[in-house]
This record gives structure tokens, C-alpha cells and sequence, in this order.
């Protein structure tokens, strides 16, 4: 069955080349990822991982096109995604199912790019003490890209279920991937001209205390950060396999409950509002925020959002300090656009 959903996924992206229209872009994204991982690789061999401007450039550059790489998948669209819900028909185990899922996220771009990252990191600490603990920290790494990207096509296509939803997650995602890449390449610029080193310094400590640049980051920590950085990234590694189990069952088992369960009574957020015009447009407003995968993939978007734009801030060598004033109004900014948008798709909310 593994080689029957791996046949599957070579089959599907082999259709990507059938159609002329799709040919020019396709060839596009490939073009792309070979030169995305060109440059990873020969960074790799430029990076002198003696000067600490180098190695903050490296976590922060790895964290970034790791950032990329996760939403990847997302990008070719959720339309023709290998994702659980679309084997949930058929009687395959759960474990099997999500054994032949997760070695399909590994074929593809994404797969292959992630791989190079972890080389490329290999690659630049080479000839140091700690090269053994970059091959690990490189394999646990591109382990956990490949399956956290399996989690956001699983989870996309379970929120996103309107073609303007998934054309939504594609933009986002797409949106994401070109902040990183243009993270990455500031910060490259920032590095080899020289630039602060303390605010280098200082993203990429924050970077590596959190679980996407705590890996990158280990090959250049004392011996007992290095050993909990590594033993954190096993132990994400092996929870991502774990939850991946549990929500690819979850998930192909969902349609059968869905059949036989009873249905649902009650009035949802309507039971708890007040009787008044006000409490019945602010209700359905909370439903469409609950319920409508517009809103949702906004809710999943907007804390990376302003991440990305400190990032690339700090990158060029802006103070730390005043850009942590950034979140805020750019949060309040796209909140506020959003609440415009409802009231586009819903004039009665001009009433309230």
C-alpha cells in the first residue's frame, strides 16, 4: 500500500507537466528550487561558522527557508493535495495510511529542498568539533519540515473546503514563502556587508529557543544547549510522528462518524447572545469566524505576519528594541481590514 500511495504521488506530480498551460509554471517553480538549493549549498561552503556574524546569518537564513519550505506544499494549491481525507473511503489502516503519507511528503520539491538544508548545514560545520551533531541536527530537521507540512495539507484541507478557501491558502502561502526567501536574502546581503552583529545575534538567540530555529541553531551551542537542543528536536521529531498517526485516524475516520452520528440541535453562538438586532449580527459575525475558512486561514496567517516582517527589519539592521512595537499595529491593521471585509460581504452590520 506505501508503494501504491508513493506510485500515486509520482503519478500526480508528473500531471503537473501535461497540461500546456500549467507546463511554463511548473517549470518556473522547478527553476526555482534548483536555484533555491544551489545557493544553499554553496552559502554552506562560504559560511565561516568562526565569525559569530556568520553563524547568526546561518540559524537565521535556516530557520527562514525551513519557514518556506513547511507551507511549501500548500502553494501548489489544496485542489490536487495527497492529503488523509481523500482515502477515508477506503479500507486502509491508519497506520499504514499515514506511514505511505508521510514517505509521499518526502517526494516532491519541498522533500528534496529540505534534505539540502540539512546537508548544507553539514556542510558548514564541517570541519569543526560539533559536524556530528550537525548531521543530526540536519536529518532531525528536514524530518521535521516534511512532517510538519504533511500536518498543514491535512489541516488546510480540512479547513479550507470552498475553492475561494483553498485559492486563500495558496496566496497565504505563497505570500509566506516569498518573505522568507526575501528574509534569507537580506540577511545574506546584511552579512556580507558587514552588518550589526549584535542584532544578528539577537535573532538568531531568539530563533534558537524556538522549534524552528532550535536545530539550525544547536551546532553552534556549549555542550549542555547543544545536547537540549538536540534531545528538544528528537522529541518533536517523534511527537510530530506520533500526532501524525492520531490526526491521519482522525481524520479518515471522521466522515463515517459524521454519517452515523445524531444530528446537532441547538442554536450555537445564537443561545448565548442577547435577543437584540446588535447580539444577532455580533453572533453571526462569530460564526463566520468560527466556522467560514476564510477567516480561519486569516487566523493562522496573521502571528507569522508580522514574525517575517521583524525579521527582515532587523535583518537590514534596525534596532531590536522598537521593532517589537511592529506586531501590534500591523495585527490591528489587518484585524481592522478584515472587519471592513465583513461588512462588505454583510451590510446589515452597519445597523449595529
Amino acid at each position: 500500500m506505501v508503494d501504491d500511495i508513493l506510485r500515486l504521488k509520482v503519478a500526480l506530480l508528473g500531471s503537473a507537466f501535461r497540461p500546456r498551460a500549467a507546463l511554463a509554471r511548473t517549470l518556473a517553480v522547478i527553476a526555482l528550487g534548483i536555484a533555491v538549493g544551489t545557493a544553499i549549498i554553496v552559502l554552506a561552503l562560504e559560511v565561516d561558522v568562526r565569525l559569530a556574524s556568520h553563524r547568526a546569518g546561518l540559524v537565521i537564513v535556516a530557520s527562514a527557508l525551513a519557514l518556506a519550505l513547511t507551507v511549501a506544499p500548500l502553494s501548489a494549491g489544496l485542489g490536487s493535495a495527497l492529503e488523509p481525507r481523500r482515502f477515508a473511503s477506503f479500507p486502509i489502516a491508519p497506520r499504514v495510511l499515514a506511514l505511505g503519507l508521510g514517505a509521499a511528503g518526502a517526494v516532491g520539491l519541498p522533500g528534496p529542498l529540505a534534505a539540502v538544508l540539512g546537508i548544507g548545514l553539514e556542510l558548514a560545520w564541517a570541519e569543526t568539533p560539533t559536524a556530528g551533531a550537525a548531521i543530526v541536527a540536519g536529518v532531525l530537521g528536514a524530518a521535521a519540515i516534511i512532517l510538519t507540512s504533511q500536518y498543514l495539507v491535512a489541516v488546510g484541507a480540512q479547513l479550507a473546503v470552498s475553492p475561494s478557501a483553498r485559492r486563500l491558502v495558496t496566496v497565504a502561502a505563497r505570500t509566506i514563502i516569498a518573505l522568507a526567501l526575501a528574509a534569507s536574502a537580506t540577511t545574506v546581503l546584511v552579512v556580507q556587508g558587514g552588518g550589526d552583529d549584535d542584532a544578528l545575534g539577537a535573532i538568531a538567540a531568539t530563533l534558537g529557543v524556538t522549534p524552528l530555529g532550535m536545530l539550525w541553531a544547536a551546532p553552534a551551542s556549549d555542550v549542555a544547549p547543544l545536547v537540549a537542543r538536540l534531545l528538544g528536536g528528537a522529541i518533536m521529531v517523534g511527537v510530530l510522528v506520533a500526532g501524525w498517526v492520531w490526526l491521519v485516524g482522525r481524520v479518515i475516520e471522521a466522515p463515517q462518524r459524521a454519517r452515523t452520528g445524531a444530528p446537532a440541535h441547538g442554536l450555537g453562538w445564537f443561545d448565548l447572545v442577547p435577543a437584540t438586532p446588535a447580539g444577532v449580527i455580533a453572533a453571526r459575525s462569530l460564526l463566520y469566524w468560527w466556522r467560514d475558512a476564510r477567516y480561519r486561514v486569516v487566523v493562522l496567517a496573521l502571528p507569522v505576519v508580522p514574525v517575517l516582517m521583524m525579521l527582515a527589519f532587523a535583518a537590514a539592521g534596525a534596532p531590536l528594541p522598537p521593532l517589537w512595537l511592529v506586531p501590534l499595529p500591523v495585527l490591528a491593521l489587518f484585524l481592522g481590514w478584515f472587519v471592513h471585509n465583513d461588512a462588505a460581504y454583510d451590510l446589515s452590520l452597519i445597523h449595529i
